[in-house]
C-alpha cells in the first residue's frame, strides 16, 4: 500500500532487494497486487498515518511498542512456529529524515525471511543496529543460506540445532561459500550497484 510519491522508487527498491533473497534462499518470492495472495504487505507511508495503520494492520500492541522507530516489521507464526504472514510499515518521511529509507526495505524483510531480532552477537550484518551496513553483508548472506538449507526446520531444539549447523557450514565451506561471502553478496546484489 502506498499512501506516499515515488512508488516506482520504492517498488524497484524492494523488488531489486526480493531478487537478491530469491538468489539466496531458493525461495520464490514475487510482489502481487493482489492483496488476498500477499503473504507480506508493505506499507509505504507518512509518519503522521503510521499508528493507525499499525493498529488496524498489525494490533494495539505493536502500535504501542512503536515508539518512534525508524520503520517497522510485524508478523504471525502458525501452530508450528513458522512465519505465516507478515507487515512492513516503512513512514517514507521518517526514514528518509534519518537516512533509512533502503535500510528500512532491506532489513525488515530480510528479518521476515525468518531471522526476526536484531543481535549485536552478530557483525557487520543488518541485524546489528550498530553496523553501518544498509545493505546485505556476506555474513548475512551465510546467515540466510543456513537457515533456508534445507536443513533447518521450525520448532528444532538446540540439541537438534547443534547436530544439524556443523554439517550445514561444512558444507557451505566446502563449496567456497563462506570464504567467498563478502565479494558474492556485493556481486549479486543489484542494490550494491546504485552506490
Amino acid at each position: 500500500q502506498h499512501d506516499v510519491p515515488e512508488q516506482d522508487l520504492h517498488e524497484s527498491l524492494l523488488e531489486q532487494h526480493l531478487a537478491h533473497l530469491r538468489r539466496i534462499t531458493g525461495q520464490d518470492i514475487r510482489i502481487t497486487r493482489q492483496s488476498r495472495k500477499a503473504n507480506v504487505k508493505f506499507f509505504f507511508t507518512r509518519e503522521s498515518h503510521l499508528i493507525p495503520l499499525l493498529k488496524q494492520h498489525a494490533g494495539p500492541n505493536t502500535a504501542q511498542r512503536e515508539r518512534g522507530a525508524v520503520c517497522i516489521a510485524s508478523y504471525r507464526t502458525d501452530a508450528k512456529g513458522n512465519i505465516a504472514e507478515g507487515r512492513v510499515f516503512i513512514p517514507v518521511d521518517r526514514a528518509r529524515m534519518h537516512g533509512k529509507l533502503l535500510a528500512c526495505i532491506v532489513e525488515e524483510i530480510t528479518q521476515l525471511m525468518g531471522l526476526p531480532r536484531d543481535s549485536d552477537a552478530v557483525y557487520p550484518s543488518i541485524f546489528n543496529d550498530k553496523t553501518p551496513d544498509v545493505l546485505l553483508t556476506g555474513l548475512d548472506d551465510l546467515l540466510l543460506r543456513i537457515l533456508y538449507s534445507g536443513q533447518l526446520r521450525s520448532g528444532m531444539t538446540e540439541a537438534q540445532l547443534r547436530t544439524v549447523l556443523p554439517r550445514v557450514i561444512q558444507s557451505l565451506s566446502e563449496k567456497g561459500m563462506i570464504r567467498n561471502a563478502d565479494h558474492r553478496v556485493r556481486e549479486q546484489g543489484a542494490l550494491y550497484q546504485l552506490f
